[in-house]
């Protein structure tokens, strides 16, 4: 299928190049997007109009179940609309993006160029804040016994075998003599701006402690519990740990409500001055684009 689809795509590529006008261009991507969908067809079948929901247990109110009894339940049939509407405990629009990205100036709004994939869709928007700022949001999160979903650089020191995410976690210093701090040398900001360092995966924070002395920044945090979707193989049980200057590091989003930010970050979210466009290769771009149901 993927290679059918390539083929296609670099030829109406060839064809949309020759066109002169952008009527022209347009008319023709029409034709050429049914013919992408024909194919789909062929290759899985027609889309569903509706589905059902199936689980085991219960998922509270939201679900009518009982979270306690491990039995099947199903629910539906849905339309997509009719499972936000019905399902979902929350409302989208009153979450919010919170990025931590030291190349730009902190408290105002971001976008990235062509992130939005969906016609007549919000656009993707930003807010970009100082880390601590990042950490007191999620932490009020968690005090209101929510997860919060998150975005980082999950390859950098990490132990998947004992759960891990520690800037410490290996001496390289030790075993490499002569090339202290190996990537370390680069600063935050450095490290986006010269590609060391991006967002490649989304997990959740689901609790954090602040019993064992640590932190950094005045948060008073020591570590955070990171529930990620690799499986109960990797990790504690699919669970991670998570240092505070780990965070620091290679922590770049949270999605937080935005009835838990003070006031100065409100107004700069319900201002009318248009968000900064960053270009589309970006890294702040660079999670949405590999999933894109991650940015709001």
């Amino acid at each position: 299928m993927n290679l059918f689809l390539r083929g296609k795509l670099r030829g109406f590529a060839r064809t949309l190049r020759s066109l002169r006008t952008e009527a022209d261009m347009r008319a023709a991507k029409k034709k050429m997007m049914g013919v992408i969908y024909a194919a789909l067809v062929v290759f899985l079948g027609e889309p569903p109009v509706s589905f059902y929901w199936s689980y085991m247990g219960g998922s509270g109110a939201c679900a009518g179940g009982d979270k306690e009894k491990k039995t099947p339940q199903r629910q539906g049939p849905f339309t997509p609309s009719d499972f936000y509407r019905k399902v979902v405990p929350f409302v989208m629009d009153a979450k919010i993006s919170l990025i931590n990205d030291p190349r730009n100036p902190f408290y105002k709004m971001y976008s990235v160029d062509y992130l939005g994939n969906v016609v007549g869709g919000k656009a993707v928007r930003y807010l970009n804040l100082p880390i601590a700022d990042l950490k007191k949001y999620a932490a009020k999160t968690i005090d209101q016994d929510l997860p919060v979903w998150f975005g980082c650089d999950v390859g950098k020191d990490k132990d998947n075998e004992y759960g891990v995410m520690d800037t410490l976690l290996r001496d390289t210093d030790g075993a490499m003599p002569g090339f202290a701090k190996i990537g370390r040398g680069l600063k935050k900001a450095e490290r986006l701006q010269y590609g060391h360092s991006l967002m490649t995966h989304a997990m959740v924070f689901t609790a954090y402690d602040t019993k064992v002395a640590g932190g950094s920044g005045g948060s008073g945090i020591s570590k955070w519990r990171v529930e990620n979707s690799w499986g109960e193989a990797r990790g504690d049980k699919g669970y991670f740990l998570m240092t505070d200057q780990w965070f620091d590091e290679y922590m770049y989003q949270v999605v937080v409500d935005k009835s838990i930010l003070d006031k100065n970050a409100l107004d700069i979210i319900s201002g009318a001055t248009k968000p900064v466009v960053l270009p589309a290769w970006d890294p702040m771009g660079s999670l949405a684009r590999l999933n894109p149901t991650t940015s709001v």
